[in-house]
C-alpha cells in the first residue's frame, strides 16, 4: 500500500464511525422495524402481528398507526367507561378509558326473542287445567223445598230446606257441584307430581248441621278417610251404597266416625236411613288429577302431566255430560304460566 492510500484509510474509518454514531435509536413500545439505511424506500416494512395491529375501519380516512393505539383519554368532565359519539366507528359509539377493552360477546349473549318470558312446560311438563260447565237451558231451575217431615223442631230450625239438584248461577249460568276428573289409561296410572303422591289431609269431612249433607256433593282420595259428624241432638245413620262399598253408620246425637271408604268408577250414593230427603254423593279417586266446580261453574286441576289425557265430567241429575267415553284432548299451554284452559262445557237438563 502506498504513502498516499494509508493517509485515505486512516481519515475514512473515522469518518464512518462519525455517521454510525449519529444514527437515532428506535423508540421502544413499537413493533415498526428500524430504519435501515441500505434498503430501498419504496419496499413496505413487515406486517406486524394480527394481535396488536387493530384493522382501521372501513371509510376512517386516518391512516393506520404504527403500533398498538394508546387508549383514549376522555374528555374534561367524562368519566371513564362511558360511551361516547364518534362518527366512522361502526355504531358510531367509543369507549373511553378503561371499558375501551372489548368484551367477548360469548360472556354475555344478547337475549334473543321472548327474552325474560317464562317458557311454557314442554310435553313432559306440568300443567294447569281449567274450564266451566254452563246451563243450558233457557231457565235457570228453581229450588224446590223439601218435605221435611221428621225432627222438624231442629231440621227446620235454620229455615226450610230445598233441593240443590241443580245450583246453578243466575248471572254467568255456572253449574256448582259437577265432578271433573281424568281418567286414566287402564293399567297405566298417572305420572303423579311430587307435591301431590300424598294428600294434603288425612280426613274429608261430611258434616249433617241440620238434617242435610254438607257438602252434598264431596270428592276425596282412596288413600284419605271419612270423617262423618252429627253435631246435631237428634240421630243420623249414613249409608253408603255402590258396588265397592256398602256401610251403614250409625251416628248418634253429638258424635263423628272416620273409616275408609274404597275407589270408584262412579257416585257412591249418600243417604240417610233416620231422614229420607237427606241425599248427597261421593266420589273417591286412586290420583289427585279431580275437581268439583264451584259456584261460577269453574273449576282447576293443578300439577297435571303433559301428554293426551280423556275428561270426564258429571252431573248428579244428567250423569255423564261428555258421555261415558269422556273427552280426549291433548295438554298445551295457552300461555307462559302453563295453563291449559278447556273451555266451556254446556249441560242440558234431562
Amino acid at each position: 500500500m502506498t504513502t498516499r492510500g494509508t493517509i485515505l484509510t486512516a481519515c475514512l474509518i473515522p469518518a464512518l464511525g462519525l455517521i454510525a454514531c449519529q444514527q437515532k435509536p428506535q423508540p421502544t413500545g413499537t413493533t415498526s422495524p428500524p430504519t435501515q439505511a441500505t434498503v430501498a424506500v419504496a419496499t413496505p416494512p413487515a406486517a406486524p402481528p394480527a394481535a396488536t395491529t387493530p384493522t382501521a375501519p372501513a371509510g376512517d380516512s386516518d391512516p393506520a398507526p404504527a403500533g398498538p393505539p394508546a387508549a383514549p383519554k376522555p374528555p374534561a368532565g367524562v368519566p371513564e367507561g362511558v360511551a361516547i359519539d364518534r362518527p366512522g366507528l361502526p355504531g358510531g359509539k367509543m369507549m373511553l378509558g378503561a371499558a375501551a377493552n372489548p368484551v367477548d360477546p360469548r360472556a354475555q349473549p344478547a337475549p334473543g326473542p321472548g327474552a325474560g318470558v317464562v317458557p311454557i312446560p314442554s310435553e313432559g311438563g306440568w300443567f294447569t287445567l281449567v274450564g266451566q260447565v254452563v246451563f243450558a237451558g233457557d231457565k235457570v231451575p228453581e229450588k224446590k223445598k223439601l218435605n221435611v217431615d221428621k225432627d222438624q223442631d231442629h231440621c227446620l230450625s235454620q229455615g226450610d230446606l230445598f233441593a240443590e239438584t241443580w245450583v246453578v248461577n243466575p248471572e254467568n249460568k255456572g253449574i256448582a257441584n259437577c265432578v271433573v276428573f281424568l281418567r286414566p289409561e287402564k293399567a297405566k296410572p298417572f305420572n303423579v307430581h311430587d307435591s301431590l303422591k300424598l294428600p294434603a289431609a288425612k280426613h274429608v269431612v261430611l258434616d249433617q248441621p241440620t238434617c242435610y249433607f254438607s257438602p252434598r256433593i264431596l270428592v276425596m282420595r282412596a288413600d284419605q278417610e271419612l270423617l262423618v259428624k252429627n253435631p246435631a241432638p237428634v240421630a243420623h245413620n249414613v249409608v253408603l251404597t255402590s258396588f265397592n262399598n256398602n256401610h251403614n253408620v250409625q251416628m248418634p246425637p253429638n258424635s263423628e266416625r272416620s273409616f275408609k271408604v274404597l275407589p270408584e268408577n262412579n257416585a257412591i250414593n249418600v243417604t240417610c236411613g233416620a231422614h229420607p230427603w237427606m241425599k248427597g254423593s261421593l266420589w273417591v279417586f286412586e290420583h289427585p288429577y279431580f275437581a268439583i266446580t264451584d259456584a261460577d261453574g269453574r273449576f282447576k286441576i293443578p300439577l297435571v302431566p303433559g301428554g293426551q289425557h280423556n275428561l270426564m265430567i258429571w252431573h248428579e241429575e244428567v250423569g255423564w255430560v261428555l258421555g261415558r267415553q269422556g273427552k280426549d284432548f291433548p295438554i298445551s299451554a295457552g300461555d307462559a304460566s302453563g295453563v291449559t284452559d278447556l273451555g266451556t262445557f254446556p249441560v242440558k237438563p234431562g
